[in-house]
């Protein structure tokens, strides 16, 4: 006699919508959900768990980060750095700064028109829903980026704490704006996620390119 299989109902998103994923049951076999259906119920999932984090003392913090990340006070702060990175004569550090930051802005356009998911669309988020689409997210890859490589640009040739603290705390900020986007309720994890892989890899690439070089270092050569 064949056994009845029981069912295990979870929660997905896809195109937008929220739909149920129920095993297929026949006989003793019982068919699971693919890999990509598990991490979209997973992405909600932890998507509603950040939103259980909502706390008095967590909110502000969280607005904060994610202005940090809106586009004008990035540009500004762009701006005023390289400007500065000009004035010490570091006119290598202070192109490729904005060299990586019109990158990461191409990059999020490009991957946002193509991927095209909707928005989470919860109940409980804590700011307006933006208008384009949430894939990957552009607070999270533009403040990685950013904020990830003026802390290494900021860190060269100060000593080795002050070194160590910049690097952490530019990483942290560009982590935690990202962060704030699904606190807030308006990005997927995975959404962040994406924003994050692609920044760190930008962040790598403008610390190679903006890299003095061993002439540089050493100063000029004697004759």
């Amino acid at each position: 006699m064949a056994k009845h299989a029981s069912k295990r109902a979870g929660q997905h998103y896809a195109s937008g919508r929220i739909s149920t994923i129920t095993p297929l049951a026949t006989g003793d076999d019982v068919v699971l959900p693919s890999l990509g259906e598990s991490l979209l119920a997973a992405d909600l999932g932890l998507l509603y768990f950040a939103g259980s984090l909502h706390r008095g003392w967590l909110t502000p913090l969280m607005l904060a980060l994610t202005q940090l990340g809106n586009p004008g006070p990035l540009i500004l702060l762009l701006s005023l750095v390289a400007l500065v990175f000009l004035l010490w004569g570091r006119a290598r550090e202070a192109g490729v700064l904005l060299l990586v930051s019109l990158a990461a802005f191409f990059l999020m356009v490009t991957l946002k028109g193509w991927v095209q998911r909707e928005r989470p669309d919860v109940a409980w988020r804590l700011i307006e829903l933006p208008g384009d689409s949430s894939f990957p997210s552009g607070h999270a890859l533009c403040g990685l980026s950013c904020y990830g490589l003026l802390g290494v640009m900021l860190a060269r040739g100060c000593p080795g704490w002050l070194r160590r603290g910049l690097v952490v705390m530019g990483w942290t900020v560009g982590l935690g704006i990202g962060a704030s986007r699904v606190y807030l309720g308006v990005h997927y994890p995975l959404d962040v996620l994406g924003g994050w892989l692609a920044g760190a890899a930008l962040v790598l690439i403008g610390q190679v390119l903006s890299e003095p070089s061993a002439r540089g270092k050493s100063g000029p050569l004697p004759d």
